[in-house]
Order: C-alpha cells, then sequence, then structure tokens
C-alpha cells in the first residue's frame, strides 16, 4: 500500500513540476537581446593621472644571525609583520617568511608587505630556544634590507684606559641604517 501511496506521489509531482516549468516559458518569445546592455555605474569613477594601483610592494631581506655556536648549528630565522612580544590571540603576528641561517649562511628572501605597513620583525630563534628581535623601520621606498642580529664587541685602547663597547642589533635599508628606539649602544669604561 505504502509503494502506491509513493509511486502516486512521485508521478504527480514530475507532472506538477513538468507543467510548471513548460508554463513559465512563452514559446514565440525571444529570451535574448543582444542590443541590451547593464548600465555600468563605475563610470563615473576617475582616479587621477599616474595613479598607483598597487597596495602591496616587495623587499629582499639578507639576514646575518648572531651565531654563538660558530656555524655548529642552524638559526631559524621568521619576518613577521607584528611584534611578536606584543601580539595577542585577538590581533596575532603574521610569519610573512621563514627560514634557516648560520654563521657564513645568511638567510635571503624575497617578502611581499602591504604598503600602509610602518615596521617588519624580524626574529632569530637559537638552538637553546633563545629569541632576539629586531624592529625594521619600512615605507613605500624600501626594496632591501640588510639586517645583522650580532652583538659587536669592540675593545679599544686608548692612553691605557679601555673602552668595551657593544653594538646591538642593526638593520640597514637601501644604504642607510635603520635606527630604532630598539637600537642600543653600550660602553663600559674601566682603568
Amino acid at each position: 500500500m505504502k509503494t502506491s501511496i509513493n509511486k502516486l506521489c512521485i508521478a504527480v509531482s514530475i507532472l506538477v513540476t513538468a507543467a510548471g516549468i513548460s508554463a513559465c516559458v512563452d514559446d514565440n518569445k525571444t529570451l535574448y537581446d543582444p542590443e541590451y546592455k547593464t548600465p555600468n555605474p563605475m563610470e563615473e569613477i576617475s582616479a587621477p593621472t599616474g595613479f598607483d594601483w598597487s597596495s602591496t610592494h616587495a623587499i629582499k631581506f639578507n639576514v646575518e644571525v648572531n651565531d654563538e655556536f660558530d656555524g655548529q648549528y642552524y638559526y631559524t630565522v621568521e619576518i613577521v609583520d607584528k611584534n611578536p612580544l606584543e601580539a595577542t590571540t585577538e590581533e596575532p603576528y603574521n610569519t610573512l617568511a621563514k627560514g634557516v641561517a648560520r654563521k657564513g649562511e645568511t638567510y635571503q628572501t624575497e617578502v611581499v608587505s602591504s604598503k600602509d605597513t610602518k615596521y617588519l620583525y624580524v626574529r632569530q630563534t637559537d638552538p637553546r630556544g633563545r629569541d632576539r628581535i629586531k624592529q625594521v623601520e619600512i615605507d613605500e621606498s624600501t626594496s632591501h634590507i640588510q639586517c645583522s642580529l650580532y652583538i659587536c664587541k669592540c675593545f679599544l685602547n686608548m692612553n691605557n684606559k679601555g673602552i668595551l663597547a657593544q653594538f646591538f642589533p642593526y638593520c640597514k635599508s637601501n644604504n642607510f641604517f635603520a635606527i630604532s628606539q630598539h637600537s642600543a649602544f653600550k660602553a663600559e669604561f674601566f682603568v
């Protein structure tokens, strides 16, 4: 009994669907009109001559790590768009590039960044899991960044007085040193 009712329902629904589809189309009417054109709402918008439509630019990075193990181990190098120490779960940082480097082998990459980005961050992670982060200031004209994460220790002897100077990580963009609030210079004087 159920099968005959199901067959009847299926047959009726097929007939109703076929009648509905055939009733919607007028056989004598052509639906395609080659003369009809949809009006373009963007016609009134214009950009000034020479307008730069790109919203990103590419920056080449060359990163030298502070190798404390004399080239025995690789260090992880990341280029991120936000300071990892200030990132939150609501506003996390994005890794733009990641690779490895060690003494004598710099990490070279090209990242694509938004033109409105003012700072990128280079993070070095050593084999012990310790991080060193460097802030790099960029603008629309920045095309190449030379970044060194090592600490340069120099000993100068001036009239039997010693100066131990430590220069902390720096980055150089387009042949100019990028000095920011995170760059530092430390000097110790002793006799």
